[in-house]
């Protein structure tokens, strides 16, 4: 398939065509994206430090606390 072709395509399309597709050609192209997958150079591990601070803006004026026993409140209601 050309990169043309590939780039013009989208997922929702791509996935409505294997859909329709028989079974065995199902699992071809599972066969296809798995062995792909297998020869791909493993992908960096994410850093989870990085979402340090991520959002704190929402939070400013609530007190964690406060809010943490309000969400457990509404459990038991």
């Amino acid at each position: 398939m050309s990169k043309l072709i590939h780039k013009e395509i989208s997922l929702d399309k791509l996935i409505k065509d294997i859909t329709q597709l028989p079974a065995d050609k199902q699992l071809k192209v599972v066969s296809i994206i798995t062995y792909n997958l297998s020869k791909a150079p493993p992908s960096k591990p994410f850093d989870i430090r990085k979402l340090r601070g991520l959002g704190k803006e929402i939070w400013q004026g609530i007190d964690a606390r406060e809010y943490v026993n309000k969400e457990r409140e509404s459990w038991n209601s």
